[in-house]
């Protein structure tokens, strides 16, 4: 049950020429690492550069971290600025354009994994698809809209206990959840959502857990000790965690300010029974 922390220190960026001059990328976990239902990653576009237009028999979802960067998904084109986000369905042809004059960098989530499909990693090129010039803005999630959306903090509820797909309950409190990635924008495979927790006086239960699905978190804010199946490590802003099905993990908050993350999930959680804490069920082994 493979699970850890993987260091922004350790991301290696590596070239993608078959698509682009200017692409670099850093897997930071995937079947390397033992999982095998996603494949998570840092894209980073240069001023001026584009991607072709290709198509995946996997759904692709990205979080635009800084920059800024035009894409055609499916033949709508959309100009994303630092906070927006969206979601590539199976098989629909997308391109990128970098239109700034500094790099563009998004984190890129991919599920099903990808594997060897034709003599690639299952990304066929879509010659006819038009690699953007200009794009229409970003707004709030808008159901007429597809694929994409802004994140934005007031969107944050006020923090609390979790209430999510699969779990309802207290065994994790002060937290903040909104919603990027689900069914609501058309994925089936995977879930993507931002998660804060609100430092208060009291302690922050561990909320150790495990359940059927793979679970990654992009740390974005703040710091933490991960408690995993490899042992306890210490998690900070730009660092990765991943952890498999049924691998244990918690975390203890460490930062005075909030602690702040990008969550993925997949296979996309069940309805209900998602998330299992041992807590709750040791009062019966008796």
């Amino acid at each position: 049950m493979p699970s850890s922390v993987v260091p922004a220190s350790r991301f290696e960026f590596r070239p993608q020429p078959r698509l682009s001059e200017g692409l670099v990328v850093a897997v930071m976990a995937g079947a390397a690492n033992g999982l095998v239902h996603l494949e998570a990653a840092l894209s980073r576009l240069g001023a001026g550069a584009e991607i072709a237009g290709h198509r995946h028999f996997f759904e692709e979802s990205f979080v635009v971290l800084s920059g800024e960067v035009l894409v055609n998904i499916g033949g709508r084109h959309t100009h994303l600025h630092e906070g927006d986000f969206g979601f590539v369905p199976v098989g629909v042809p997308h391109a990128w354009r970098n239109p700034g004059s500094e790099p563009a960098e998004w984190f890129r989530l991919r599920s099903p994994q990808p594997r060897s499909i034709g003599g690639g990693m299952g990304t066929f090129i879509a010659a006819d698809t038009q690699i953007p010039t200009a794009g229409d803005p970003v707004g709030d999630p808008n159901p007429t809209v597809p694929y994409v959306g802004h994140f934005a903090d007031h969107h944050l509820p006020a923090p609390g206990p979790v209430f999510m797909r699969g779990y309802r309950g207290p065994n994790i409190d002060s937290a903040s959840l909104w919603m990027l990635i689900d069914d609501f924008i058309g994925a089936v495979h995977h879930n993507m959502f931002i998660v804060r927790f609100t430092p208060k006086a009291t302690t922050h239960p561990r909320g150790d857990h495990f359940h059927p699905f793979e679970e990654t978190y992009y740390f974005l804010e703040g710091s933490a000790v991960a408690h995993l199946e490899e042992g306890d490590l210490e998690v900070n802003a730009g660092d990765f965690v991943y952890s498999s099905t049924n691998a244990m993990h918690g975390f203890t908050m460490t930062s005075e300010g909030p602690v702040r993350w990008i969550e993925v999930q997949a296979p996309a959680p069940t309805a209900s029974g998602a998330v299992i804490f041992p807590k709750d069920w040791e009062s019966f082994d008796t």
